[in-house]
Formats: C-alpha cells, structure tokens, sequence
C-alpha cells in the first residue's frame, strides 16, 4: 500500500474496478477516476471434434450444458444431455470430454464463468446444482485427467487443435484467427448463434438503457463501474459473453502538465474512426457510436494544465506538414527504430525459412553413389550449419536494437504491461505508436 499514489498515468483492462479499488482510490485516496470504454471483445467455445461425428451440424450447447462439461458433471460427449441438443451427434460410445483451461488469472475466465453462475441460477434454465465452482479470474477446477490447465489463450488453443474431442474457452477473435470449431450458445433470447453471426457491439448498447444495478453503464463515468456487466444481455443476436476494456484515468490531468494533453489526446485516437479500425485488425469489436457519446462527455470533463498545447491527430490520411509537427500523434509516420525492427523480423523470419529449407533437404536421401553419398549430405550439413549460424547472428542483432536503444525521457508517460491487471495498461488493439 503507497497511499493510493499513482505509479503510471493511467491504466486498462478488461474488466471495471471492483468497489473496493474505486473506495480506495476515490475515498482514502482522495482522487477523482473515470472509467473509458474503449473496445470490445466475445468469449467464444471452441472444440474439436471429427466432422465425420458431427453428421453436418454445428454443436449446439445450452449454459446447463456447458456448465455440466466445464463442472465436471458430463465427462462423455455421448452424455443424454448434450445429444438432446445435437441430435446429429453420433460420437463413438463413451467418448471422454478434455476441458482445456487457464492455469493462471484471466479475464476470460472472469467472463465465462460468470456468465456460468448467472445463467444457471436464472429461472429460464433453473440448472444451479450444474455450476458449483463460483466465478472469478482463477476458481477450483476439477482435477481429473478430463481437464488440463494452459497458460495463455495460445495454450488453450493449442491444446484444443491437437486434441479430439476437446473444448475450451478463449477470445472469439483470437480462435477465429486459428480456424478453431466454434460452438453455437443459446443466448437469452432462445437462439443458437455463434459470436461471427452474433452482433457484439448490442451488449454494450443494451447496458446504456439500463441502471447499474441492472449491470448497466452509470449516468457519468466517475461514479462506481463495479456493477457494469455486459453478460447475458438481451437482444436476438445478443452474444452472451461480452467483455469491454476500459482505461482508468483520473479526471484531474492538470499536475501531468503537458503529458495530460497527451494522454487525452491519445484516447481521442483510440476512440476515433482510425483507431477503432486498428482495434477490428486485431480482431476487436469498436464500440459502438453510443458508447463514442457516453465517453465525449467524459473527455469533455477531464481537467487539464492551463498553458499546454493539443495535439494534432493525423489519422490514416497523410496531412503534409502538421503530422510532422512536434505536438502531433500520427498513425502513419514511424520511427527510425519501428522501421529498423521491421527490417529484422523480416530478415529472421527469411532466415526461418532458408534453415528450415536446408535441413530439410539434408535430411532427403540422394539419388548419386553410395560413395558420394556422405560428402553431399556433409556439404549439405554444413550449409545448415551456416544457415543456423546466421540466424543467432540476426538475433544477436536483434537483440543489442531492442535492449540498447536510447530510454525514453523521464517526462514521457509512463505505460506498463501486465496481463490481467486492473491496475495496469493491458493489451491494447493498437500497435501504432506515436
């Protein structure tokens, strides 16, 4: 505990503050902080099972359903429950369920298993006996060979690609990006839908109608966010698994002086047309133009140091002249070092390909003498040597660019890096820099 003294000049993450935090800051702490929403992203099921078992269906599943899986109450694909949904499912007799989950503190997992605990206790499904494990960033999952922890949503996913008959939960984005079987979940409204037929951005839009006890966004963005759920909204092609990122930023900019204009002005980008396309690359969802409104007003609010001077925005138009000036953020123009890394992971990933390309042709058999034999699997060895050689060399490279470029000034602000921190500047959906 510092006091509640602020260690970067603002933060992001995926889900709001809990109350306690906000109390903390807001009461002991004595400041004023807003909530931003700024993207969105679904949770989606992913599986993986022969399309031969499939019978040319999708695989349907109802919350009970994947609460019973992901519980450990139905630990075969065969079991009455899920073949009542998916009356094509013609798995092989006893055909065990592999649950792929995260090892560590997720938002993902805040997300799903929330969304298990509030369905399964509603009255249209009436299942609470079928998720038993709570809900949180980490919860007690069961322990059998059916499930296997992962780190990261790579180790989920890949636990999922390479395994029959497994299922498991990751960002909708990022398993539609690996071609990953996504399950059809049944939404409030009764549908079956998958989170690429579904409209993501209606969660967000539903939770500006109603009060904060209903889960929905406050009135003005300095109040308490702890309420703000996007689960289970309503809506027919509502996904039923939504999670917002948000930064956290304190409404009072005028102590950061000159970095305050930065930091506004640097929101103002995300929440632009040309950044809310940067986040879609990254296979985000943009809020919505509602959400765009709510955080206006909070712009609007925020206080800055009389004397700084705004920066000018140059989006993905080139304006000749102004984005070149000092006070500008432009998503066009980089950096000597951007440019420079570029180049090198252009050159390793090359040099992949040459080593990969030698080995493998080393390893073939020749069709020359047998006593020629070995000196042309030799050169060819050596090449792979060379090739190899030259690929720690570019690393070394690599290495010496990232790790001794000049430290940026002591007034620049201050970004970390922290997965799944409220507290922190998460993953965002941009990777242009100023």
């Amino acid at each position: 505990n510092n006091g509640n003294v602020a260690y970067t000049d603002f933060g992001a993450g995926d889900i709001p503050m809990t109350q306690a935090r906000y109390d903390n800051v807001t009461g002991a702490g004595g400041r004023v902080m807003v909530h931003i929403p700024f993207v969105i992203g679904g949770v989606s099921i992913f599986y993986n099972i022969p399309a031969a078992d499939l019978g040319g269906q999708p695989l349907d599943l109802d919350a009970c359903a994947l609460a019973g899986i992901f519980n450990g109450n139905y630990t075969t694909w065969d079991h009455p429950a899920i073949l009542a949904l998916n009356p094509s499912l013609s798995v092989p007799a006893g055909s065990p369920i592999t649950v792929f989950h995260r090892i560590r503190g997720s938002s993902s997992t805040t997300g799903v298993t929330k969304y298990l605990e509030q369905r399964t206790s509603a009255a249209e499904d009436n299942c609470p006996q079928l998720w038993t494990r709570g809900s949180g960033s980490t919860i007690n999952w069961p322990t059998t060979s059916g499930f296997q922890p992962r780190s990261g949503s790579g180790g989920v996913s890949s636990g999922i690609s390479s395994t029959d008959y497994s299922i498991g939960y990751i960002d909708s984005g990022f398993g539609h990006r690996l071609g990953l079987q996504e399950i059809k979940l049944k939404n409030r409204a009764g549908r079956f839908l998958d989170s690429k037929e579904a409209d993501l951005g209606a969660a967000a839009t539903a939770a500006l109608s109603q009060t904060p006890a209903q889960g929905g966004l406050p009135s003005i963005a300095t109040q308490s966010f702890a309420q703000v759920s996007l689960l289970d909204k309503e809506g027919t092609n509502t996904w039923p698994i939504i999670l917002m990122s948000y930064m956290y930023v304190e409404q009072n900019l005028t102590l950061k002086e000159q970095n305050g204009q930065l930091l506004k002005s640097f929101i103002e980008f995300v929440l632009s047309d040309d950044g809310q396309t940067i986040a879609e690359e990254f296979s985000f969802v943009r809020v919505p133009a509602s959400i765009i409104a709510y955080n206006n007003v909070t712009l609007n609010s925020l206080a800055l140091a009389s004397g700084t001077t705004s920066y000018f925005i140059e989006g993905s138009s080139t304006q000749m002249g102004l984005g070149a000036q000092e006070f500008a953020i432009s998503e066009k123009r980089q950096s000597f070092a951007d440019y420079d890394r570029g180049l090198i992971y252009t050159q390793l990933t090359a040099l992949t390909t040459r080593v990969a390309a030698t080995e493998a042709a080393s390893s073939q058999s020749c069709s020359c003498k047998e006593d020629d034999d070995s000196d042309v699997k030799g050169v060819a060895n050596v090449g792979a040597v060379f090739g190899v050689l030259a690929f720690i060399i570019s690393i070394i490279v690599a290495i010496k660019v990232f790790c001794f470029m000049p430290a940026a000034p002591a007034s620049a602000p201050k970004i970390v890096e922290r997965e799944n921190s409220s507290v922190s500047m998460g993953a965002t959906p941009s990777r242009k820099r100023l």
